[in-house]
């Protein structure tokens, strides 16, 4: 086999490599976003999707965002709504920038107000690099 012949399998295998690479490789995304009463993000179970519910004066609210495969820059903002009178009104917003490239969970605190919640009924919208955006609605009572 002549050297011409083996230089150019090498390089067909390296880009046929190459491409399979870059075809499997998935893209960066935020999965399903849930609420949790607990900073422990391990505790990701069916029980945790369905918590809507808080109580104004003891419950912590954490927004948990599952991610897989960002990047290093990507940016995930975050709008939490209160509703108000007919419509929804922005109380606060968190925008997070991916400091390391992987996946895992990222957790963020809704601010009580003089040492508590509001009741009524939230709304929160993640937006991960205003292509991919989830949204999830709760409520906060006094009992």
């Amino acid at each position: 086999m002549k050297k011409t012949s083996i230089i150019t399998a090498a390089i067909c295998a390296f880009i046929l490599i190459a491409v399979t690479f870059l075809t499997i490789k998935e893209e960066p995304c935020i999965g399903k976003i849930y609420l949790s009463h607990a900073i422990n993000t391990d505790e990701f179970s069916e029980e945790n999707l369905k918590i809507t519910d808080f109580n104004s004066d003891s419950s912590d609210i954490y927004l948990i965002i599952p991610v897989k495969d960002v990047e290093y820059g990507e940016k995930i903002n975050v709008t939490w709504l209160y509703h108000k009178g007919s419509e929804y009104s922005v109380i606060q917003q968190d925008r997070i920038k991916i400091k390391n490239n992987g996946s895992g969970k990222i957790s963020v605190y809704l601010l009580k107000r003089n040492n508590r919640y509001y009741p009524g009924d939230y709304k929160v919208i993640v937006d991960y690099n205003n292509m991919q955006s989830e949204e999830t609605s709760f409520s906060v009572s006094t009992d």
